[in-house]
């Protein structure tokens, strides 16, 4: 054969000679057939030899690209995620410009603060160093159609909105400036100036009808017609994939009359503002900028404006903030099952190398080239690569849909994530990846196998390098495994610490609805009062239900009214802008019994306590704790600047702190005032029920209509879903934790199963000679047992040091538990244990099987 390939070698270059001799373009088509026949058609070759090697044992090959396809497809399963939420640049024009504004008091630990409306205006109005700044309120609308009204989410938008997204509508086009002024808020019962106008959410578009000649048609919401404009493309979600429409808003307008004398309020700070940087400038030097105008309106209103600066952060930071640390903890958890199946395939492929050992040195001592071998091995795994990229491709395409179904609301950027060009190109280089490092590298380098010693009778891995290998990928295997189990341990543990919180009321039995009244036809605090009074008395006729109230905000409840205001105890203001705020809500009679908010001192509201009565509020265990120590508040007066200004209200109840924003929210101070003396248009209902709360679920609703039909009754749930809702990222990441944990464990037992029953297979002879030597069946199943525990000490060993290593990075996800939990790495020791044991036991029970005379005999045919 090498005198064969002497002898081709030769023509070629006898072809050349002859080529060159006449001239540099036969030169040349002579040079590109000599290569086509060695590079591809060779390639044709290898490949086709790799095909009938894979043909001849279908069962390895496909195995190892199931494995490895199943952890690719997991992982980009899990990439679409994080990319969507924390890669992707936003759908914005230059989205790196644009930042979201806080305001910041460091003296009061107020530290991200929306804008309040006066400061925002001097914002627009004074900078130097944003092109557009625009301030959102998202509030609750009905949608009237055929079918009665539909709740949705509008936004309320400032001028700038559209300069500041540079994001042009799919139909029609974005305001102008003219629509601004005059814009009243849409649910109030201020009447705008000029015409209602809209730009509708893509969403929404489609819901009624996706008609493509909608704009400058009109849809009526609150009462009022109002003329669409535009409509924006799908992945235009500002400020979040609830919004459905977005109003022009002249706060001018809003903050007005007898109740804001002194026009827009800057110590009401609950507006999302978000501002485009100008070209050039940095985040450190906007915000320079912008904490120079924030020290000289400190100067100019001292009562609001001192000790509060100007906070900028990033907006693909805060669309992503509440939901990056859980993304990225489960895609690094995914990434570390991966690297485990590698080694585990790597292991495979090491043994399956090996057992070919003998068959390449053959073919290496009658002639085969080494690079031919080692071509004819990589277009194996070139085969196996294809293989696992098909499976992993259609895997993830399956799985993305899957994964959508069951994620969590709180993850960003849902809308956007699906399999795509980005997706299926991070599969493929990913699979590349995976299989080179899990089955080309290691069988090249196990393929080396010196001809003398590869065809020695016996050769194999026990004692050699591979073997050493092989138990170092299974110790690498067990490592990676304690990473994972000690990270679903401390998740399972956060999760059980918060489901164990007191959140301050009993959540059983609790039914809640939400009710969104149209603003044109409440336009009275005296018709408000009315319909709900009717509402409730309506619910009080069904039999299931105990007991029934309303109130504006609901813990752990996503939507409502929530915002806070100044307070102090009658005749104490404090000095300064040190003014504490408390937040506001207001509840109707009954809201704390049926709640199941102890109240510790005084009473709950009454029906007495009505809007000519003389003022009063509840207020908390925190607030009164704050303001009057350990003395009883009851009967004194509380100075609460809301509305009309500062006003003393009476302290007639004190009730007990709850954690209103979930488990890992901690108490603050609330005041609660009778809805009859502040009716607010929307609220929440709840009912405390005899019943399972779904069972009664339709018929509250029911009798909730039947008192107007036109006012939808709507996200109808239960508190046990809303505290469940509450956990619900905690929830998700310790569920796939866990299931990589499992995986994890499972895979690494595999490896050591493989590992010791493979051992066992190449030392049958030594076993059998030590056994012929005396050596007992419960010696040697022990001598292999204690081999496995070597491994499982070791690999346990590193995984207690990257356990250590990794879950300080987590800290912040962690409720209850420390990072170095003790209980928590001692149980994932004793479970990796237990597996070991039970993975080593039938290789130990084969070895103490083996006939020593069959074994002898076996060998040495």
């Amino acid at each position: 054969m090498t005198t064969d390939r002497r002898a081709i070698r030769e023509d070629g270059e006898r072809l050349l000679d002859d080529a060159r001799s006449r001239g540099r373009v036969p030169l040349v088509i002579t040079w590109f057939a000599l290569l086509w026949d060695r590079v591809f058609v060779g390639a044709t070759h290898d490949l086709a030899q790799a095909l009938r090697a894979v043909v001849r044992s279908p069962g390895v090959t496909f195995g190892i690209s199931l494995l490895l396809g199943l952890g690719v497809a997991a992982t980009t399963t899990l990439f679409a995620f994080v990319d969507a939420a924390l890669l992707r640049p936003l759908p914005y024009d230059q989205p790196d410009r644009l930042v979201v504004m806080f305001e910041s008091s460091v003296s009061q630990d107020r530290l991200r603060e929306g804008g309040a409306p006066g400061n925002i205006l001097d914002w627009v109005a004074r900078n130097d160093a944003f092109d557009a700044i625009t301030a959102m309120l998202t509030v609750s609308a009905t949608l009237r159609g055929q079918d009665g009204g539909t709740p949705i989410a509008g936004v309320h938008v400032t001028s700038g909105f559209f300069d500041v997204y540079r994001r042009q509508p799919r139909l029609g086009r974005a305001f102008h400036a003219d629509e601004f002024e005059g814009a009243a808020s849409i649910t109030s019962r201020q009447a705008s100036s000029g015409e209602p106008v809209v730009v509708l959410s893509h969403r929404l578009w489609q819901t009624l009808g996706a008609d493509p000649q909608i704009v400058d048609k009109t849809v009526h919401i609150e009462g009022r017609d109002w003329r669409v404009v535009g409509v924006m493309p799908g992945d235009f979600t500002v400020p979040d994939a609830k919004a459905t429409f977005w109003a022009p808003w002249d706060m001018r307008t809003s903050y007005r009359g007898v109740r804001f004398p002194n026009g827009p309020p800057r110590d009401a700070r609950f507006l999302r503002v978000v501002g485009r940087m100008k070209s050039g400038m940095s985040i450190d030097g906007a915000a320079a900028r912008m904490q120079t105008l924030a020290s000289s309106m400190a100067s100019e209103h001292p009562d609001t404006n001192a000790g509060w600066n100007i906070q900028l952060s990033p907006l693909a930071d805060e669309i992503s903030r509440t939901s990056r640390l859980e993304l990225l903890l489960v895609f690094s958890a995914m990434f570390c099952l991966l690297l485990l199946l590698c080694a585990n395939v790597a292991s495979l492929a090491i043994a399956r190398a090996v057992t070919r050992a003998r068959e390449i040195a053959i073919r290496l001592a009658l002639g085969a080239g080494g690079s031919r071998v080692t071509r004819q091995l990589l277009a194996e795994c070139a085969l196996s690569a294809i293989v696992t990229i098909l499976i992993a491709i259609v895997l993830t395409a399956w799985w993305v849909g899957l994964a959508l179904s069951i994620a969590p609301a709180g993850i960003p950027r849902l809308q956007e994530v699906g399999m795509n060009v980005r997706v299926a190109s991070f599969a493929a280089v990913l699979a590349l990846l995976v299989t080179a490092i899990g089955n080309a590298v290691p069988t090249l380098r196990a393929s080396r196998t010196p001809i003398a010693g590869a065809l020695k009778e016996g050769a194999g891995i026990s004692g050699g390098t591979s073997g050493r290998l092989r138990a170092g990928l299974v110790v690498g295997e067990i490592a990676a495994a304690v990473i994972l189990l000690v990270g679903a341990g401390l998740l399972a543990r956060t999760f059980a610490e918060l489901r164990r919180v007191d959140v301050g009321f009993d959540t059983s039995n609790l039914l809640v609805m939400r009710i969104t009244p149209d603003a044109a036809r409440y336009r009275t605090p005296a018709q408000t009062t009315d319909y709900y009074g009717r509402v409730l008395n309506s619910l009080r006729e069904l039999p299931a239900l105990q007991s029934v109230a309303a109130v504006t905000s609901l813990p752990m409840s996503t939507i409502g009214s929530e915002f806070t205001r100044p307070y102090w105890p009658e005749g104490a203001r404090p000095e300064g802008n040190a003014v504490p705020e408390a937040s506001i809500r207001m509840a109707t009679p009954g809201y704390f019994g049926t709640l199941g908010l102890r109240v510790i001192d005084g009473r709950e509201f009454t029906d007495r306590d009505v809007a000519d009565a003389p003022r009063v509020v509840i207020i908390n265990q925190k607030l009164a704790a704050n303001v009057w120590g350990s003395e009883n508040p009851v009967g004194r007066n509380l100075v609460l600047d809301y509305q009309q200004g500062p006003y003393p209200y009476e302290v007639v109840g004190v009730v007990r702190d709850d954690r209103h924003k979930g488990p890992r929210s901690e108490p603050v101070p609330e005041i609660y005032i009778p809805h009859a003396q502040n009716p607010y248009l929307v609220m929440n209902v709840i009912a405390r029920t005899n019943l399972a709360p779904l069972a009664v679920a339709q018929s509250a609703r029911a009798n909730a209509l039947r008192v107007d039909p036109d006012q939808p009754v709507h996200s109808v749930t239960t508190m046990e879903q809303l505290l469940g809702d509450a956990v619900q990222l905690d929830r998700f990441a310790m569920l796939l934790i866990t299931l990589f944990a499992v995986g994890g464990l499972i895979t690494a037992a595999g490896g050591v199963y493989a590992l010791l029953a493979y051992t066992v297979v190449q030392r049958r002879r030594e076993i059998a000679l030590r056994m012929a030597l005396g050596a007992s069946p419960r010696r040697v199943a022990r001598s292999i047992l204690t081999e496995s525990l070597v491994l499982a000490a070791a690999g346990g060993a590193i995984g207690l040091i990257g356990a250590a290593a990794s879950t300080r990075f987590a800290r912040t996800m962690l409720f209850g538990v420390a990072p170095q939990d003790p209980v928590t790495l001692v149980t994932a020791l004793i479970v990796l244990l237990v597996v070991v044991v039970a993975a080593s036991w039938l290789p130990a029970r084969r070895a103490a099987l083996i006939d020593p005379a069959h074994a002898m005999r076996m060998t040495t045919s």
